[in-house]
C-alpha cells in the first residue's frame, strides 16, 4: 500500500497530509463485522471463549440511539402472594366460617391480585375460597374448605407463608370476572463509555501486515492498532462482567456522574439465583439437581448456556467422568490400528430432566492479569444464562434474553458498528497517537432465571 507523506502544522496538533483512518488500514478493521473479531482471535494473547464474540456471533446485539435503553417483562399470570398478617373473621366451619388475610405488599407489587370467586391454594394443599377484596388495604376474606375450621385455616396460612391462584368458581348467570391487577415490570440500563489508544512512530506505522478474509480480500493492519483493539475489547468484556451498579464521579472536578453499564455477575447476584456447591466445594451431579430445582422455581427455559471458569470446568469434568467410570476402557479400543490414542473425557452438554446445560469455558473467569489473581476465587465460579427468547412488553416483539446494546451514531452507522477511530494526535516527534471509543451497555430480561454459581 503506497504510503502518503504528511506535513505537520506548526502546533504539532494537525495534519496537512491524508493521515486518516483510511490511511492507517486498507479497511477499517474496527468497523468491520466478521475481520474484527476473527482477528482479534488470531492475535489473542489468552484462551478460553469471549462472551462478547459468543453474542455477537448468535446476533445478540441491538443498537440503541440514547444513552439510556429500556425493556419490560410480563409478571407472573398467577401470582404468588405472601402473608403478613392473619386473624378470624367469622368463627365456623366450611362456608359458616370466614379468615380475614392481609396480603404482603412487597409480593406482590403493592396491588393485590386476587378476586373475589378465586380459589387458593395454601400450605399443604389446603384451599379457600375468596369472598370479599380490599384493594386499598390489601386484606382479603377467605372461606375455609369444606370441612375445616376457621381457626384451623389460620394456623395453616401463618405469618410469613405463601398462597396461590389456583382457580376460580362460578355460580350460573353470575357477570364477567374483573381483569387481574397485574402490571409488567419496567427496567432501565445504560451504555458505557469505554476507551483505549495506542501511539507509534512512523516506523512502526509501516510495519503493516495483512490476512486474506472469506471475502477474498487483503485485511491491512498494523500491529500496535489490534493490541490497542484488543484492550479496548478486554475491558469492555470485563465491565460487562463484573461492574457494579451505580455511577462514578469524574476526575476533572466538574462532580459529573460517570455512567457504568451493571455487569452481568453483579445483575446476578442482586436479582438472580446464587449458588454455593453443595459437597465440599466440588461440583458434582447433586449440585446441577439443585440447581434444576431452582430454575423450575423461576420458570426458566430448557436450554442453557452454562459459562464456567477453568476450575470449576475441571470440577465438573471430573464429577461426572467419576459417574461413568464404571466403563472400562480395554486394550484395543482406539480404533483400526490403534493410531487414536487420545481419550477424549470432556463433556460439552449435559442434560439432566428436562433441562440441557451446554458447558463453555469463560476465559475471562481466570485472566491470569485480571480475574485469578491471588485472593480471587473467580476460576472456580460460572453461570447459566437461558437461550430463549422473551416478549419485550414495551416494543411487544419477541427479542434474546441477554443482549448487548451499542450506541447508534448520528451518522446513521448501521449494526455493523462496534468502535470508532477518534483524536489523531501527530506531533513533530514522529509519533501518531490514535484513539478508540466504544458505548456499550448490557441488557438482560428475566434476570431471576439465571443462576450465579459461587467457590
Amino acid at each position: 500500500m503506497a504510503l502518503t507523506p504528511n506535513t505537520a502544522t506548526a502546533n504539532g496538533l494537525g495534519s496537512a497530509g491524508s493521515l486518516t483512518a483510511t490511511y492507517l488500514s486498507a479497511v477499517d478493521l474496527l468497523n468491520t463485522f466478521e475481520v474484527e473479531t476473527n482477528l482479534l482471535d488470531r492475535y489473542s494473547s489468552f484462551g478460553g471463549s469471549k462472551l462478547m464474540n459468543f453474542m455477537e456471533d448468535q446476533g445478540n446485539y441491538e443498537l440503541t440511539a440514547q444513552d439510556v435503553f429500556y425493556h419490560g417483562e410480563k409478571n407472573w399470570l398467577y401470582l404468588a402472594q405472601k402473608i403478613s398478617a392473619v386473624a378470624v373473621g367469622t368463627a365456623g366451619t366450611g362456608t359458616a366460617g370466614s379468615v380475614n388475610i392481609t396480603i404482603d405488599p412487597t409480593s406482590i407489587d403493592g396491588i393485590p391480585a386476587v378476586r373475589v370467586t378465586d380459589v387458593l391454594m395454601f400450605p399443604g394443599n389446603v384451599t379457600g375460597y375468596v369472598t370479599a377484596v380490599n384493594t386499598s388495604t390489601g386484606v382479603i376474606a377467605v372461606q375455609p374448605q369444606a370441612g375445616m375450621t376457621a381457626a384451623a385455616l389460620v394456623v395453616i396460612a401463618a405469618v410469613g407463608t405463601y398462597f396461590s391462584i389456583l382457580s376460580n368458581a362460578q355460580i350460573q348467570g353470575s357477570s364477567n370476572i374483573e381483569s387481574y391487577k397485574s402490571k409488567p415490570l419496567m427496567f432501565q440500563g445504560n451504555v458505557q463509555i469505554f476507551r483505549e489508544a495506542f501511539t507509534a512512530n512512523g516506523s512502526a506505522m509501516s510495519n503493516e501486515s495483512y490476512f486474506t478474509s472469506k471475502d477474498g480480500k487483503p485485511y491491512y493492519y498494523i500491529i500496535q492498532e489490534i493490541d490497542a483493539a484488543m484492550r479496548l475489547r478486554l475491558k469492555i468484556e470485563m465491565g460487562l462482567l463484573y461492574n457494579t451498579a451505580g455511577s462514578f464521579s469524574d476526575t476533572t472536578g466538574g462532580g459529573n456522574a460517570v455512567a457504568i453499564s451493571q455487569g452481568l455477575i453483579p445483575l446476578i447476584q442482586q436479582d438472580g439465583i446464587n449458588y454455593a456447591t453443595s459437597v465440599g466445594g466440588q461440583f458434582g451431579i447433586t449440585d446441577f439437581e439443585q440447581l434444576n430445582l431452582a430454575l423450575d422455581a423461576e420458570n426458566a427455559g430448557a436450554e442453557n448456556n452454562f459459562w464456567v471458569g477453568n476450575e470449576l470446568a475441571m470440577q465438573i469434568q471430573n464429577s461426572l467422568t467419576n459417574t461413568m467410570k464404571q466403563g472400562a476402557v480395554t486394550y484395543g479400543a482406539f480404533g483400526a490400528g490403534g493410531k487414536e490414542r487420545a481419550l477424549e473425557l470432556g463433556f460439552d452438554s449435559i442434560r439432566l430432566g428436562q433441562r440441557t446445560y451446554h458447558i463453555q469455558t469463560l476465559g475471562s473467569l481466570y485472566h491470569p492479569q485480571i480475574t485469578a489473581l491471588p485472593g480471587m476465587n473467580n476460576a472456580s465460579t460460572g453461570f447459566i444464562l437461558p437461550t430463549d427468547k422473551m416478549t419485550d412488553t414495551v416494543s411487544g416483539s419477541k427479542t434474546a434474553s441477554i443482549k448487548l446494546r451499542f450506541k447508534k451514531q448520528g451518522d446513521g452507522t448501521d449494526r455493523r458498528y462496534r468502535f470508532g477511530k477518534i483524536n489523531f494526535d501527530i506531533n513533530l516527534k514522529d509519533e501518531t497517537t490514535t484513539g478508540y471509543m466504544a458505548e456499550v451497555g448490557l441488557q438482560v430480561m428475566g434476570r431471576n432465571r439465571l443462576a450465579y454459581i459461587q467457590a
